[in-house]
């Protein structure tokens, strides 16, 4: 059982053999080499091997769970499963479905395994099918997507990130060197009733087990709600990590026959050297594979977004007459919830049956919703702020699916928006139905109109997951609208998700009573270089941009389409500075290895902080020689080998007052 099987060539997916008398699949991606058996009717995954260093992570077979529990009628019932066999395709990568049956009851159970060609990890689902006749219940506690055993060869630091997507950083990064005997656990929560900092279950879902930085493994979730138990035995190499559905309070739901219950997906990947390589392969995996088509297909994307202070017909007229945005660089403009209701912005809490409904204040849109028509007319798309459920129907019932999916049909088709800007109780928080139901509304409308977009703003943030990242554009990456709030949320999410989907959405002229507006040149300069770190967002609230913030603004969006999108989209991300601190210099480094190209923003928030610093660039090729350009500090400009710049540096000068920054372009 604990011999190493011979993988037969690095270059196929995946090969077929027998050891111990047992027939097994192994499954290869450039990183990540994963060994497959049935054993006593369950799957087991024999090896999870390093193919760089050959270090294998189960040494001794981790048993997969399968569904072990469900009620029919008001009593349990534990399947007793039966292996059926075997299918083996490479459409799609190369898969092994494992087929699984229960008599009583009637139950068919199918356990997927996928590796695909490049870099990345080995991806893993189940379905069951009911084929009992009538209903079944479920309980989210029972649903279990995995329960690895590992074993690494020297004491891991577990790696975890905080979703951020209000207020303050919390820790952006858990770093939990493990303890004997020793229990972590992490709560992903889909609600949004509270802001993350104050909570416990705000997690993201994935973590890192690094080994001093040389080597490591990482497992993903792909479900918007969940838990993750993460335990240590008395040396502190041998960890279990557990991911299932269940949550603070677990929940039954009822299928009916025929229904196919989707256990959500994880993926296994191991890497060498840090986290932010073994991050890096895992978002170019999701990229290659799993990135919203839209995103993938066209080079434009993500649009710049603009946010201006109108909520009114003649406003947005009036205002695209003077102010003629598609020239500067904006794409995409945003409504938010105002146009349904009267009066301004601060009165967005005030629900009124417009809200409810979907529908424009009359007043406001005198002629209905003209807004997508007004920004076609100006060569820009429009994202629509349409908050909660239609008619705050549940998506839970096929009635409520289907009336939500009419509703954005019908305004679709009408031209009132492009993207679909959705907000708070979008799903029942951590409601396994609910959640279906958004996913099979959004898969609905991304296959039968092209040109439908998703904003995923719900809660400012809150919901952060891969399933959903396979569906939007982007995601509100934090709501409270400061360039220093928005570095903290940027930190730790950019472990997780490709930059290009996280807004980069900042208030620049005081939405917000604390924020104090800085008149000054390098204020706006700060502000706007904010924003390219992901998906390029300014929000302009309650104030129109003066002639100085639109320089600059016009300025940083040719820079974004011209230079630093291309750079975003499939790149590596680099933390090449510590967690923002609001006093010392912060910044991150991206390299786009497909056109060989990478850029470094800086940014120096006060002016205590010393103006000079030695930064180590990371990614990049030991020989090859790279030119570094500064967009302010020309007479910094300078060549240097990969080397030199990762292993000495480059000390960043003239960095003087508060507010400074730079950025620096890698060829």
């Amino acid at each position: 059982m604990n011999k190493v099987i011979v993988i037969i060539s690095v270059f196929f997916l995946f090969s077929c053999t027998r050891v111990d008398d047992k027939l097994v699949w192994q499954l290869n991606t450039d990183d990540t080499h994963i060994t497959i058996a049935v054993v006593n009717n369950h799957p087991v995954i024999y090896e999870l091997i390093n193919p760089k260093n050959g270090w294998n992570w189960t040494p001794r077979p981790s048993e997969v769970p399968l569904l072990n529990r469900v009620s029919i009628g008001g009593m349990a019932i534990t399947p007793i499963w039966k292996f059926q066999g075997a299918n083996v395709d490479s459409i799609d990568g190369y898969t092994v479905t494992l087929r699984f049956t229960s008599s009583k009851p009637k139950l068919e159970l199918k356990s997927n395994w996928r590796a695909r060609k490049g870099c990345g990890p080995v991806e893993h689902w189940m379905t069951v099918e009911n084929k009992t006749g009538g209903n079944i219940t479920y309980n989210c506690a029972d649903i279990i997507s995995s329960n690895l055993t590992t074993k690494a060869d020297s004491t891991i630091t577990l790696w975890r990130f905080d979703r951020c997507e209000v207020g303050l950083p919390g820790f952006g990064v858990n770093k939990n060197a493990l303890w004997p005997n020793t229990m972590i656990v992490s709560m992903v929560n889909s609600g949004f009733d509270q802001p993350s900092f104050v909570r416990s279950d705000a997690m993201l879902p994935f973590l890192i087990m690094d080994v001093a930085s040389t080597h490591g493994l990482y497992i993903g979730y792909g479900w918007d709600f969940g838990m993750f138990v993460t335990i240590a035995d008395s040396s502190m190499r041998t960890i279990t990590n557990k991911f299932n559905l269940a949550n603070a309070n677990p929940v039954e739901f009822v299928e009916e026959n025929g229904k196919i219950l989707n256990i959500p997906y994880t993926f296994y990947g191991t890497y060498m050297g840090d986290t932010d390589d073994g991050s890096n392969k895992m978002k170019k995996w999701f990229w290659n594979y799993r990135m919203t088509k839209t995103i993938k297909e066209n080079s434009n994307e993500p649009l710049v977004e603009f946010h201006a202070p109108f909520y009114d017909e003649a406003g947005w007229v009036t205002y695209l007459k003077n102010h003629p945005l598609k020239s500067w660089g904006v794409d995409l403009i945003k409504m938010d919830i105002a146009w349904t209701n009267p009066g301004p912005f601060s009165n967005w809490g005030n629900e009124t049956s417009y809200t409810k409904t979907w529908n424009p204040w009359p007043t406001k849109w005198p002629n209905g919703m003209t807004f997508g028509k007004i920004a076609h007319a100006n060569n820009l798309k429009a994202a629509l702020y349409m908050n909660g459920t239609y008619q705050n129907v549940d998506l839970a019932t096929t009635a409520g699916r289907s009336a939500e999916k009419q509703a954005l049909l019908e305004r679709f088709d009408e031209g009132w928006y492009d993207y679909w800007r959705s907000d708070f109780h979008s799903e029942a928080p951590n409601d396994y139905l609910s959640h279906e139901g958004l996913l099979e509304v959004l898969d609905f409308m991304i296959a039968n109109r092209p040109g439908f977009r998703w904003e995923n703003c719900s809660g400012g943030g809150s919901k952060k997951s891969f399933d959903l990242a396979e569906r939007m554009t982007f995601i509100t990456t934090d709501d409270f609208g400061t360039a220093l709030s928005l570095r903290w949320a940027f930190y730790g999410n950019s472990y997780v998700f490709n930059p290009v989907q996280l807004t980069t959405g900042i208030a620049i002229n005081g939405i917000y009573t604390y924020q104090v507006k800085d008149t000054s040149l390098a204020y706006d300069k700060y502000i706007f270089r904010t924003s390219m770190l992901g998906a390029s967002m300014i929000v302009t609230e309650p104030n129109e941009l003066d002639d100085q913030e639109e320089a600059v603004g016009r300025e940083i969006w040719n820079l974004y389409q011209t230079k630093q999108r291309a750079i975003l989209r499939g790149g590596d991300v680099y933390h090449i500075l510590p967690f923002p601190d609001g006093m010392n210099m912060d910044g991150m480094q991206f390299f786009n290895t497909d056109i060989n190209k990478g850029s470094i923003l800086l940014f120096k928030p006060s002016e205590k902080a010393p103006d000079s610093k030695v930064i180590k660039l990371k990614g990049l090729d030991r020989k090859t020689t790279y030119t570094l350009t500064f967009q302010d500090r020309k007479g910094q400009n300078t060549n240097k080998t990969g080397a030199e710049l990762m292993d000495k540096g480059i000390e960043i000068k003239g960095m003087t007052g508060k507010l400074a920054s730079e950025i620096i372009w890698i060829n």
